[in-house]
């Protein structure tokens, strides 16, 4: 139970930190770091992560990242949260 509550808190974070950077149209390590009240080294985790699944750049120069998705993007994400939670809602009743 313990590790499910922990995948869900990762998947929050990351899809709070997706909403952010779509909003922003800016990512760095710091500024996620910052936005989302957490370490240095989770924030880089979820960066990494999003580079890995294509909705930012690699560094292109001086270590700036490119954010791949829209704003229209962070509708999509906060739709899907309150859909999944409500799904699960549903299964727990």
């Amino acid at each position: 139970m313990k590790s499910e509550c922990i995948l869900n808190e990762e998947e929050k974070l990351f899809s709070e930190a997706l909403c952010f950077i779509a909003g922003t149209q800016q990512v760095s390590v710091s500024s996620v770091q910052r936005k989302l009240n957490i370490g240095y080294n989770l924030a880089a985790c979820l960066v990494m992560k999003m580079e890995e699944q294509k909705f930012i750049t690699p560094p292109i120069y001086s270590g700036k990242r490119l954010v791949l998705i829209n704003k229209e993007f962070k509708k999509s994400i906060r739709n899907l949260i309150k859909h999944k939670f409500f799904l699960l809602w549903k299964l727990i009743i």
